[in-house]
């Protein structure tokens, strides 16, 4: 079921982490840190936040969380394991 951004914005910390942690890589501490910046007045300063929270990082968090990126042509893509997003 989807969840509106409302919703969003009242969830406590570890609901939040566990609705959005896999959005970027299921790399979960990238929604742990946006969740600071909550209310969110939109997608756009939800979507701002979790890239702030990417770019902010130490760089080794930054490379893992590149390493966590499937790779498209590769074998989750000959497996078919790859989400409908990286597919397309």
């Amino acid at each position: 079921m989807p969840i509106t951004l409302r919703e969003l914005n009242r969830l406590d910390r570890t609901a939040f982490v566990a609705a959005l942690g896999a959005i970027f890589e299921h790399s979960p501490w990238v929604a742990e840190a946006a969740f600071a910046h909550r209310p969110f007045a939109g997608l756009d300063a939800l979507h701002a936040a979790m890239s702030a929270a990417v770019g902010a990082a130490p760089p080794e968090a930054q490379l893992a969380l590149i390493r966590a990126h499937p790779e498209l042509a590769g074998r989750e893509a000959v497996e078919g394991a790859l989400t409908a997003a990286s597919t397309s």
